[in-house]
């Protein structure tokens, strides 16, 4: 997984990586100290279910999902599943 979208972020705000992660998980997202992100993308699901697990990760960052504690776990997952353009 190389896009224009995944150089962007990983240049701008986030680490982007492949791992063998359990198939039910698509991507985590991890944010570090230093204002960043590490997103570990499932190396073992389809290219396509990549970049859309990548989206939904990108969403979460844009939405500030992380640092909103009284969001409602529904609300934010619905939000960060949108597509982007």
């Amino acid at each position: 997984m190389n896009t224009e979208l995944e150089c962007r972020v990983a240049r701008d705000y986030a680490n982007i990586r492949m791992a063998e992660l359990p198939m039910t998980v698509e991507a985590i997202t991890l944010p570090s100290e230093d204002g960043t992100f590490d997103i570990y993308v499932n190396s073992r699901i389809s290219p396509c279910k990549q970049l859309e697990a990548l989206n939904h990760e990108l969403n979460h960052i844009e939405k500030d999902h992380f640092y909103n504690e009284c969001a409602d776990i529904t609300y934010i997952e619905a939000e960060a599943d949108l597509v982007r353009v």
